[in-house]
């Protein structure tokens, strides 16, 4: 399974960083400090929650909380994990929400084939860790094998004493079930002799209270027959009473109607007083009309005067001002006509001058650019690419013929056959010696010699930037002189153009320019023009008709209004008024006081027929003989009997609630036996499960789960190893896995190889290129036996530590590594590494945060 992207909010350094591994050797690069090594460690976070200090730790500072989300994909298939910083974990598969929790996603991916102790171990090299698999490989397969998980189930304190310790307490528990069962079993025959008796208790009760109750149903019916003469009683006494009131009443307004007769006569002589005044209300209106009219017809007169004597004067002046105005009308078509070639002239003085100033700029440009040789450049740039071509070929050569010197003494010294591994003839010690001394010889010399090549590659390579440098510059700074001196050709005739076309235009504009003078000359007395020039000699005449009319009508409103106020007098329209509230208020009266004239007979009736009903409401109550001191007693009576109801009641309901009580408690012991019972068969289960796992305890002891397991995952370590090392370049056929204890790991783990003639070498003299190809290699083949195929493998900073020889050895076989793992993610700060690289992620700092950037390798 590869690794697709990680994503990053708020972790470490990163703000907000997405990262994709989109390449088959991706190079994370950077210098220390910028936030490369936290990418690693999200990955590692979000896959197994684990990470360096505490969790708090890893939120950016100044933030509250972190996020992190890693996609992989294997085929069709595609994972994506959320871990979140306080907890609020998520694992996804092909979209669907499959794990929640920190615990349930841990797990999943555990299912998914990645064990965090065997990925940390082997798939995730730390900084120069890559060769410490060959200090540490007996405790990383301790580690990943969990062998001391196994030795500790067999202590006297393991999982399997503390099983075997509850099973034998389960077994010793025996008799005490059995004595809890015994008593339960009395316990359960008391409470059953308890509801017996509660019962039998019960049924008494209930027919005390049905005795109470019949008591009760007669007591009500006797209250209830007193209750219903008790409403008639109050009912007749009510009625009674209203009768009593209204003859009071009826007695108390016939008094008031003494005197009727006078009040009416007095009430008529007014209304016909008050009559008289409201018939001149016509009058008074009609007169107020007509001075309202006059009031108008003045103002009228004044407003029409004012317009008059206006217009007269704003007509003179338009007679005034009318040949100017002929001459404004003029002047502004002939702007007309010339504007077309005004707005032609005014764009091509802009375009000229713009056009000028464009061109003063450009050859000021084309004075400030260098003039540069690019010819000559370019032959010092040729003469120094090939002298580091030939001295970059030559150091090809000397490494190879120093590896291969190197092998050969390595061989001599360990040859114990007295036969030469080179040339396989007789070797003595003299011969031995002699060799041995002219290789070291040509060592040293070679070493010399490639140190000499380094420091000359890398002052050649400086060189060629520089060069390479210059000549760019040359050939951007010759093309921009080129391209500026074209645009001055450009210019200088686009100039000429415009010049001439310029000087046709200039009489047409000096004309504009006159008119335009003349216009601004007459445009205060055409503004006045247009404020008189809708006056007329008519207009003036017809306010002059209406000033006539208005004094004419005034004279006749004036007549009018004489004759009015001769019959009016000195009433006014308030006077009118008064009247008028005031005859309306008599002659309510006045139907008020007629209409009590017809009353008073109707009342001296109701009267008489009041007093009769008063006595017959009287005689009605005598006959009825309702007391309210009987009803009193009965109900006082009545609420003693449901006293004792109530309290007949009650004990009916404890006795209930005591029966249900002792009904639930003999409910838990019947539950209590039936599992006291299931726990005395359970003893014998126990005491089956107690000898097994003696026996499985005896099998861990004695060594052979550990044993068989251990051999077992040697076997495929070492084959892995064996084939993936055969596609590495190196000369040896095979590399052994040795174990001096195979029970519990407690011997160091070492390995050897074998060279080409059988003999066995410790892994300390293999070249530095051989040990760290064997080094990858091991770690891969220990995570392909524990997990199948791998998906990925991260080195971080692998070439710290490193000479240059041996960084271009890690290379190599980081690029054949290739063949086993499909994706190998790099983080380094080394950009020699970038020549392996098929994607670049490159991280950066700015300010407080890390910044990545995503490029294809060129």
């Amino acid at each position: 399974m590869r690794l697709d992207r990680v994503y990053l909010k708020d972790f470490l350094s990163h703000e907000k960083t997405t990262v994709s591994f989109k390449g088959d050797i991706n190079v994370i690069v950077g210098q220390n400090g910028a936030g490369k090594s936290s990418i690693i460690e999200a990955i590692t976070f979000a896959l197994f929650r684990e990470g360096k200090g505490k969790q708090e730790e890893m939120i950016k500072k100044g933030k509250t909380n972190a996020e992190l989300e890693l996609v992989l994909r294997d085929n069709n298939l595609e994972v994506r994990v959320l871990r979140k910083i306080p907890p609020g974990d998520q694992l996804y598969v092909n979209g669907k929400l499959t794990a929640r929790g920190t615990k349930e996603v841990t797990k999943k991916i555990e299912e998914l084939g990645l064990n965090s102790k065997v990925v940390t171990s082997t798939m995730i090299v730390r900084q120069g860790e890559i060769e410490t698999i060959f200090d540490t490989l007996t405790d990383v397969l301790k580690r990943v094998m969990m062998i001391d998980n196994l030795e500790k189930l067999t202590e006297s304190g393991g999982k399997i004493k503390q099983l075997m310790d509850k099973y034998d307490q389960e077994v010793r528990s025996h008799e005490i079930y059995l004595e809890n069962l015994r008593r339960l079993q009395e316990e359960k025959s008391s409470l059953e002799r308890e509801i017996s008796s509660l019962t039998e208790r019960m049924e008494k009760t209930r027919e005390e209270l049905q005795k109470l109750e019949s008591e009760e149903a007669k007591l009500k019916d006797k209250i209830k027959d007193l209750e219903e003469k008790q409403r008639e009683y109050d009912v007749l006494l009510s009625e009674k009473r209203l009768a009593e009131d209204e003859l009071q009443r009826v007695m108390a307004e016939l008094r008031n109607l003494e005197g009727l007769e006078r009040r009416i006569s007095n009430l008529e002589e007014k209304e016909k007083e008050l009559e008289k005044i409201v018939s001149l209300s016509d009058t008074i209106l009609d007169l107020e009309g007509k001075r309202a009219r006059l009031t108008d017809r003045k103002n009228e007169f004044e407003r029409v005067k004012r317009q008059f004597e206006k217009k007269s004067k704003e007509f003179e002046q338009k007679r005034k001002l009318e040949p100017r105005h002929e001459e404004y009308q003029r002047v502004v078509s002939r702007l007309k006509e010339l504007e077309e070639y005004h707005e032609r002239f005014t764009s091509l003085y802009s375009t000229l001058r713009n056009l000028m100033e464009r061109k003063n700029k450009i050859e000021q440009e084309v004075r400030m650019l260098p003039r540069i040789a690019v010819e000559e450049i370019q032959t010092r740039l040729d003469s120094v690419s090939k002298e580091l071509d030939e001295a970059a070929s030559l150091q090809k050569e000397r490494k190879v013929e120093y590896d291969q010197i190197r092998k050969s003494l390595d061989a001599l010294l360990s040859a114990t056959e007295g036969k030469c591994p080179v040339c396989g003839g007789p070797l003595d010690e003299p011969h031995r010696q002699e060799l041995t001394q002219k290789y070291r010889q040509r060592l040293t010399e070679l070493s010399k010699e490639l140190k000499d090549l380094e420091g000359k590659l890398e002052s050649l390579k400086r060189d060629k930037s520089r060069l390479e440098d210059e000549h760019k510059r040359a050939i951007r700074v010759d093309a921009e002189r080129r391209g500026k001196e074209n645009d001055l050709e450009g210019l200088s005739s686009d100039i000429a153009r415009l010049e001439s076309e310029l000087k046709q235009l200039k009489e047409l504009e000096e004309e504009f320019r006159a008119m335009q003078r003349r216009k601004d000359e007459l445009e205060n007395d055409e503004r006045s023009y247009l404020q008189v020039q809708g006056v007329s000699e008519a207009e003036v005449m017809e306010l002059e008709d209406q000033m006539a009319t208005y004094s004419h009508d005034i004279s006749t409103l004036e007549e009018e209004i004489d004759q009015l106020e001769g019959r009016v007098g000195n009433l006014t329209k308030q006077d009118v008024e008064s009247a008028k509230g005031q005859l309306e208020k008599v002659r309510r009266e006045l139907s008020e006081l007629q209409r009590k004239r017809g009353e008073k007979t109707n009342l001296e009736s109701r009267m008489v027929e009041l007093k009769r009903s008063v006595d017959e409401l009287s005689r009605r109550i005598q006959l009825l003989g309702f007391r309210r001191q009987d009803l009193e007693q009965m109900r006082r009576d009545l609420e003693v009997l449901s006293k004792q109801l109530r309290e007949v009641h009650g004990d009916l309901g404890n006795l209930e609630g005591k029966l249900n009580q002792v009904k639930g408690r003999h409910q838990e012991v019947e539950n209590e036996i039936a599992q006291l019972q299931e726990k005395v068969k359970e003893v014998e289960k126990s005491r089956r499960a107690k000898e097994r796992l003696e026996k499985l305890r005896k099998v861990l002891s004695e060594g052979m789960l550990q044993s068989y397991l251990i051999s077992t995952l040697k076997g495929r370590i070492e084959n892995n190893l064996n084939d993936i090392v055969s596609m590495f370049d190196i000369s040896y056929t095979r590399i052994l896995v040795n174990m001096t204890q195979t029970k519990t790991l407690s011997g160091k783990v070492e390995l050897t190889a074998l060279n080409q003639s059988g003999q066995q070498l410790s892994i300390g003299m293999l070249s530095g290129g051989e040990k760290i190809a064997v080094a990858l290699a091991l770690r891969l083949a220990i995570a392909r036996a524990l997990t199948g195929e791998i998906g990925f493998m991260i080195l971080d900073e692998p070439t710290v530590h490193l000479d240059s020889m041996r960084r271009a050895e890690l290379l190599s076989v980081i690029r054949e590594s290739m063949n086993v793992v499909p994706q190998i993610i790099v983080v380094t700060h080394d950009d020699e590494v970038l020549r392996i690289a098929d994607y670049v992620i490159r991280v950066e700092k700015v300010g407080e945060s890390s910044r990545v950037k995503e490029e294809i390798a060129q």
